[in-house]
């Protein structure tokens, strides 16, 4: 299935995958505004509120993580990628998290939050090794690995593919969540989980036709209501005192906030995704400039010395409260937050384009000449 438009002899992107690429980091950003806000939820005023922001703003963010991993192995499962690919794609991940990584890191060590050790030097200038993001050096590690993770699948045949996407959901998706149960519980770490969503969305990719997905978006439509209903049972039922059903639900609940491959996560994940590759091809220029700052806008947010920052003050949740109803002034808060930081990013990329992208990769492209291809 093609993805994308040609113009002028080059493929613009489908904007159905761009616009959910943006849907998934609002998510993200409205669940760091729950998390690492100033202000617990009870700030905010009114049952509804606080209902709304514990089974919906609070464990939403995996859900957008793991969308975004979704994304990435549906393009690598269709092109096929190789590893020059995951190269070039982790370099251009470095660039952009250096830039905020040294800009943030000479603030805060002028503020004088951080001291000048090795630690923090190391961080500002090698933000993947430093882990400076989570998400960032996990998912460097994830794409340099995924081509052989997906030539391996390819090769397992359907039968087999089959089998192994229901033998890891239910081990990653179900297992660890069950009371008592501690079996998979340190294994399933967030790098592992990626590569079941792998699984799962490669078996779709190459096994399901699209007219087969068009057909079937009244259930994926139905999924995601289903799962955000049973998010809201679980979160209710958790805070009662029936014994194993309270400490049931709240572990699949708790899931969802920490796990992307979590079977509520995936309930939800993978149909969001399947509404965008089912849709029909189309473009949409603004959409398509708005999602290529996505990115940058988890970066400029998530960073830990920026977090007390941005989320106190105006965007606490005891301000915020004093809007009504005060769940939708955090969803216009954290719109904004995104609009701001994608302007901040917009910003950057000029910087770019104007010094280490008017030749782009260009000693990198070398060595991976000379190391890899073998020229």
């Amino acid at each position: 299935m093609d993805n994308s438009l040609a113009k002028g002899g080059k493929k613009a992107r489908n904007s159905s995958f761009e616009l959910l690429r943006i849907v998934a980091m609002f998510a993200i950003l409205l669940h760091h505004l729950v998390v690492h806000n100033v202000d617990a939820v009870e700030a905010l005023p009114g049952a509804w509120s606080r209902l709304l922001a514990y089974t919906f703003a609070y464990p939403i963010g995996r859900v957008g993580v793991a969308i975004f991993i979704a994304i990435t192995a549906w393009f690598y499962a269709e092109k096929r990628g190789s590893l020059v690919a995951s190269i070039r794609k982790v370099w251009h991940i470095n660039k952009q998290a250096t830039f905020y990584s040294l800009l943030f890191g000479a603030f805060f060590l002028i503020r004088g939050n951080v001291q000048a050790d090795t630690q923090t030097i190391v961080s500002m200038v090698l933000p993947i090794i430093g882990n400076t993001w989570w998400f960032v050096s996990t998912f460097s590690v994830f794409i340099l690995i995924l081509p052989f993770i997906i030539q391996g699948l390819e090769a397992l045949g359907q039968k087999n593919h089959r089998t192994l996407c229901i033998l890891l959901t239910v081990l990653y998706g179900v297992v660890p969540f069950i009371p008592y149960v501690s079996v998979m519980s340190e294994s399933a770490n967030l790098l592992s989980e990626f590569f079941v969503i792998v699984v799962m969305v490669t078996y779709i990719r190459w096994n399901v036709d699209i007219e087969v997905l068009r057909g079937a978006r009244a259930w994926f439509v139905a999924s995601i209501v289903i799962s955000l209903l049973v998010l809201l049972f679980c979160y209710v039922l958790s805070q009662k005192q029936y014994p194993l059903i309270s400490s049931l639900s709240s572990s699949f609940y708790s899931a969802v906030f920490s796990h992307p491959s979590s079977i509520l996560s995936l309930t939800i994940a993978i149909p969001s995704l399947l509404l965008a590759a089912s849709t029909r091809v189309w473009t949409s220029k603004p959409i398509n400039v708005i999602a290529s700052f996505a990115f940058g806008t988890y970066l400029i947010t998530d960073y830990a010395l920026m977090r007390p920052l941005i989320w106190s003050g105006p965007l606490s949740l005891s301000h915020l409260g004093t809007f009504s109803p005060s769940f939708l002034a955090c969803c216009v808060a954290a719109m904004c937050i995104f609009l701001v930081a994608c302007a901040i990013d917009a910003i950057r990329a000029i910087l770019f384009s104007l010094t280490v992208d008017r030749h782009p990769a260009k000693y990198l492209n070398m060595v991976i000449d000379k190391c890899i291809v073998g020229k």
